[in-house]
C-alpha cells in the first residue's frame, strides 16, 4: 500500500488526491463485501483501515491546499474584512441604512 501514501516530502497536487481517492474509494467498496472464509475477513479489515488511513491524509493534504488557495486569494484581493469567506463577518453590508 505505500504507493498510496508516497513519501512524506513529497505533497500531492489536486490531481493525485482525486486519484488516491479513486482508489482508497475502490478498496473501502471492496471491503464492505460480505466475506466468505477468515481470511476475506481479514482482508477487508485491512482494506477498510488503508481506505481510512488515506481519506484521513487526502483531508489534511485539501486543507493545505485550501490555505495555500486562501492566502493568495488574500494577498491579491489585499485580504480585507469581507474577502475570507471563512471569517464569519466583515465590513460589506453592516453599515446600516
Amino acid at each position: 500500500m505505500g504507493f498510496l501514501f508516497g513519501s512524506k516530502d513529497t505533497p500531492w497536487t489536486q490531481e493525485e488526491l482525486t486519484r488516491k481517492r479513486e482508489v482508497a474509494d475502490a478498496l473501502l467498496a471492496r471491503s464492505l463485501q460480505t466475506p466468505k472464509n477468515g481470511w476475506e475477513g481479514a482482508r477487508a479489515i485491512v482494506d477498510a483501515l488503508g481506505a481510512r488511513k488515506t481519506n484521513k491524509k487526502i483531508a489534511e493534504r485539501e486543507g493545505e491546499l485550501r490555505g495555500e488557495f486562501d492566502a493568495r486569494f488574500n494577498s491579491l484581493f489585499g485580504g480585507g474584512a469581507g474577502f475570507n469567506a471563512g471569517s464569519g463577518g466583515g465590513s460589506y453590508g453592516s453599515g446600516g441604512a
